[in-house]
């Protein structure tokens, strides 16, 4: 099992959205610890994305997927929507296998140590990762 966990920084941010309700969406990516060191091959979940609602238009959720999919490759995302927190897992079929392999593995621990994380998806292409798909899960059932 790889022990690649959060940094306390992300989850701060995490917690800074579900309990303060001011931040609209967080993207975490895996890299190392440190960036420029090409020494350390020890790997963390960082904050890549964290948008701000004043910032934000009224309907963010364009602006989730788009920063959701820029990285070209694997990446986590939370989105406070509808007052409900939605985790999503975003694993394109044109990222490499090693990511894939990194992020599938990890997810699961990486969702416990996110706690208050109502609603799970993993989407692989763009009609799973869609502003429709996103208000369905998170409707008031």
């Amino acid at each position: 099992m790889l022990k690649i966990g959060p940094t306390d920084e992300a989850l701060a941010d995490f917690n800074d959205l579900k309990l303060k309700h001011k931040v609209g969406y967080i993207v975490f990516k895996v890299s190392k610890k440190v960036e420029d060191d090409k020494k350390c091959k020890e790997e963390v979940i960082k904050v890549e994305k964290k948008a701000m609602k004043a910032e934000c238009d009224q309907n963010y959720l364009p602006a989730f997927i788009d920063d959701l999919k820029a990285g070209g490759t694997c990446r986590y995302g939370v989105v406070d929507w509808n007052n409900k927190l939605l985790f999503v897992a975003w694993s394109p079929d044109t990222a490499k296998g090693k990511d894939k392999m990194v992020y599938a593995s990890i997810r699961e621990a990486f969702i416990e140590s996110l706690v208050g994380i109502q609603i799970k998806i993993q989407c692989t292409d763009d009609s799973e990762l869609s502003e429709e798909e996103i208000i369905k899960q998170t409707a008031s059932k």
